[in-house]
């Protein structure tokens, strides 16, 4: 079983996030047919999410902030026609 090294990180793969390869950086992505990518930068205890398809770029310090805006754009996804 994988350790996960903060609670952010285990809220992005609860959300089917893929950590991306980007030397010393932590890169988490998660594709969507609606809104295209959704790309996080983890550093520390801080996630930065960044939607280029909705112009959203918003920091979070806390693991169930991150939860909240996540299933909130999930829920938002789903009632996409």
């Amino acid at each position: 079983m994988r350790r996960y090294s903060t609670m952010i990180e285990k809220v992005l793969r609860r959300h089917q996030f893929w950590q991306q390869k980007n030397g010393d950086q932590k890169i988490y992505m998660k594709h969507s047919t609606s809104l295209g990518g959704i790309y996080v930068i983890v550093k520390h205890t801080k996630a930065l999410v960044w939607i280029p398809e909705l112009r959203i770029c918003r920091e979070f310090t806390r693991a169930s902030q991150l939860e909240r805006f996540l299933t909130t754009i999930e829920n938002h996804i789903e009632m996409l026609p």
